[in-house]
Order: structure tokens, then sequence, then C-alpha cells
């Protein structure tokens, strides 16, 4: 371990007398977990800050930080880069993948939530996509422990993964040992290989662009003609100008950047938009959380459920408008952070409010409760329960409201119990008229029991009650006279 190690620092140091030496290096470290088990075999590699430093590199640099820290590092190296910069980049700790996409995971994530996973790591298929912009001479190195499990849920899965890989990037994956031998037989002035062959010398599991030449060589001479007629393309900026020069060179040294600029003068401003945001690799929970986020926001995406339909793209074009971005209706990575930064605060304002408005009202009921005599009074129960008929008190008026009821009569006649008992099955005899009885019966002061819509014991007796309350027979059962009496009282 301490060789391979060893190995990445010399590649480091010794790549400052390189063409190397002015390109970018993103690397990020994560091995203490507080939840997770630790990946302690990877600290090691905390001293790579350190050494690209003193090679003259442009670092970007993050270790054991939260998911904003790490795409905050990843966002202030794009903003550095420069067309025709080498790029790599070194993501170390663990992974979880879901349906393909990848996250490297921050310390602070406590579960492998499907649900969450999209919020708590660094995506891996943006760093591709990054890597995608300087074709050739970018590779994405992915350094997990295969030897430390951790508990997931259903659908994730430990090993990163990228599918495709971007045309002109080398992914390589490994442990720490592989993934340190590889660059030391890449990138180390004294012994550099092909990347393929060192791929293979290595034993890291490589995809992507595996050139038969070392890495961020070029194999050819770029002629005066070709650069003077590369030189009147980026002048003229128009697509026919680009076309000429593929025209000429298909291949040539520019021809990569020649494709990208003549596609983005092709696009429609909605075809670019629509096209950057399906570079995010945005899956379904990252878009519910951005819908939660823009709802928390109040823009109404009509609906939280991660598919972006229209409701999404007028809530998001509206709120780029509202903050200073084209209202494309569409996502930049920027535009993305920015509404996540700004639903931090609104979401604890809109708990803080609902708590306060909570209080407010139970608050509210006990002031009542005590206004209307703590139930000491028939009256004062029943106003009561009129206003807060699921108050914090309730269950106690209703129980003590048994205690004015006046002593049972004599029961009715079998002769009307029968003819209640027929009349219900006609008045009452669904599980719906039975759901409304049992309301209305509560509404009127009474305690039926559960409001299920089946007429149990203490429902029969809560009927007789009523019964009695109106004068009429207490049979138990919702006659017609009843019935009509109880929808007069609501």
């Amino acid at each position: 371990m301490k060789k391979a190690i060893l190995g990445l620092a010399t590649t480091l140091t010794i790549a400052a007398s390189s063409a190397f030496s002015a390109d970018t290096a993103i690397v990020v470290i994560n091995s203490d977990y507080h939840s997770l088990p630790d990946t302690r075999s990877f600290r090691p590699f905390l001293n790579a800050r350190d050494i690209f430093k003193r090679a003259g590199f442009q670092v970007f640099f993050g270790t054991n930080q939260s998911y904003g820290d790490m795409a905050s590092r990843v966002r202030e190296a794009e903003k550095a880069l420069k067309p025709g910069d080498q790029l790599v980049v070194l993501l170390a700790g663990h992974f979880a993948t879901l349906q393909g996409d990848s996250f490297l995971l921050s310390p602070a994530v406590r579960a492998t939530d499907r649900h969450l996973v999209g919020s708590q790591g660094l995506a891996v298929n943006s760093l591709l996509s990054l890597a995608s912009e300087h074709p050739g001479q970018a590779i994405v190195a992915l350094a997990f422990d295969p030897d430390v499990n951790f508990p997931t849920s259903k659908g994730i899965t430990q090993i990163p993964q990228a599918n495709p890989v971007p045309e002109g990037v080398t992914l390589v994956k490994g442990n720490a040992k592989t993934i340190g031998q590889f660059f030391d037989l890449t990138i180390t002035g004294k012994r550099v290989m092909d990347v393929d062959i060192a791929a293979d010398a290595s034993g890291v599991e490589a995809s992507g662009f595996l050139p038969g030449a070392p890495f961020g060589s070029t194999s050819t001479t770029v002629s005066e003609a070709e650069k003077e007629l590369w030189a009147f393309a980026q002048e003229i900026d128009s697509p026919d100008a680009y076309q000429i020069y593929l025209n000429r060179y298909p291949e040539g040294a520019f021809s990569q950047d020649a494709k990208t600029r003549l596609a983005d003068l092709q696009e429609s401003p909605v075809e670019r938009a629509a096209r950057i945001e399906k570079e995010l690799g945005l899956i379904r929970p990252q878009r519910r959380k951005i819908q939660d986020d823009l709802t928390v926001l109040g823009y109404d995406t009509r609906g939280i459920d991660g598919v972006f339909g229209r409701g999404t793209r007028r809530a998001i074009a509206a709120w780029q408008r509202d903050n200073g971005f084209p209202d494309t209706g569409y996502l930049t990575r920027d535009s993305w952070q920015a509404i996540t930064d700004l639903a931090i605060p609104a979401r604890a304002e809109k708990e803080r409010l609902e708590a306060e408005k909570e209080a407010n009202r139970l608050e509210a009921d006990r002031a009542y409760w005590r206004e209307t005599g703590r139930g000491r009074s028939e009256a004062g129960l029943r106003a009561y329960l009129k206003r807060y008929p699921e108050g914090i008190y309730a269950e106690i008026a209703r129980e003590r409201l048994i205690a004015f009821e006046p002593p049972k009569p004599v029961g009715p006649a079998p002769a009307i119990i029968a003819r209640d008992r027929a009349e219900e099955r006609k008045v009452a005899g669904n599980p719906i008229a039975g759901l409304l009885v049992e309301r209305a019966i509560r509404n009127a002061g009474f305690n039926p029991g559960r409001i299920d819509g089946v007429f149990d014991d203490k429902t029969r007796v809560a009927i007789k009650a009523f019964q009695e309350s109106e004068g009429l027979p207490p049979t138990g059962f919702v006659g017609r006279q009843t019935f009509n009496r109880l929808l007069a009282s609501q």
C-alpha cells in the first residue's frame, strides 16, 4: 500500500516539469464517515493537495466535506478550466450507485436511501460531463474499497459505474493500490507508458478512451495551413466556417472543438438549454428534490413526482425570471445549485411558521376550554365541542356530557323498535350513509365511538342519547324521524 501511495506522490511531483503542470486536478477524498464505516486505506491520499501545490498545479481539493462543499470545489475548477487544458479527477471514498448513476457519498450521510442518495453525494456523471469538454485530455479515477461494506437500501450497489463513458474520456476504477499504480505509470516523467498498457499493468478496470500513447500526447504536428484555417473559423464563428474546417480536416487537431462549437451554433436556444440540462444527469430523486425546493420557494410545479412536465417547466422559468437567469424552463448546474441554496432558509422559515401556527392553534384551544368553564357545565361542554370537535379536550368533554344526560326512560315498544330497525336499513344501510350518521351524532355532542360507518354498541348508545334529547323513542336505530332530525341538527 505504501509503495502505491509513494508512486502517486512521485507522479505528482515529477509532473511539475512536464506540459501537464499548467493544467487542473480535482481531488476529493472522503475517508472519515460519521455513520458508515471509515475508508482508512485512502487516508494517504490526503497529502495530494500539498504535492499538487508544490508541483505548480491548479488544485481543487476537498476532504471529508459535505455535498455542497464538494460541489463547490467542482464549480470552482470548472470556472478555472480553459479550452485545451488537461484534467485529472480523483474521487475516493464510499460510492452509491442507483440505476447506473453513481455518487461519491459525503461523510455526513447516515443511510443510503434510494430516494435521497442524489442529494447526499457528488454525481460522477456531472464530472464525466465536465471531462468530456476536454476529449483526449481527461482522466477520471474512482477509488473505492471493495473490502468495506455498508448497509444500502433496495436497488443501490456500492460499485461505481458510468455507462456510457463520454467520448474522449478515460475512466479507471480500482482500490487505492491500483489507482496509485495507474497514475504512476501514466503521468510520471520517469517511466511513462501508453494509457492502454498502463491500465493493464496496474490492474485497474479501465474503459472509455484508452489511447496507445502517453496521456495528453499528440501524435501529429499541426500544419500551418490547418492552424490558419482554424483561426479563420474562430474569427468568423459561423456554422459554415466550422464546417469548412471539418471538411478539410475531419480528424484534425481542432476537430473536436469545431464539432462542439458547430453543435452550439446549430442548436436553437431551447435545444441548447435542454441539452445542458440533460448533461446534468438528473435522476428521479434529484428531480423530486428540485420540485420540492421550487414549491418551498413559492413556485407551483403541479406535483412532486420527479417528472418535469409543463407545470415544472413553467415553475422553473418563473423562478429563472425572478432570479436573473434566462427563462428557458431548463436547468443549468448554476441554477440548480442556486435553487438548492435558496430553498434551505426558505424551508426553515416555512417550518418555523407552521410550528408557530400550530402552537397558536393549541393555545386558542386551551384558552376556549378555560373560557367555557373547564368542562363544569353542560352548556360549556357543548360550546367547546361545537368549536373544537377534534380539540385537545374533546374526548373529555364528550365523557363529561354523559353526566348531564337525564335518566333513561323505559324502552320503546317492540313494534317501534322493529319499525326503526327496518327503516335504518333503507336510510343508513350503506357505509357512506353510516359515516354521515356517525359524524352528525358526534357534531350534535354525542360520542358514537370510532367513525367507520359501522354501528357498534357505543354507536347505538349515542343514537339512543340523541333520540332522547330530541324526544324520540330511544330505539337505538336510525329510523326516518331520527335521520331527519340528525340532518336538521347540522
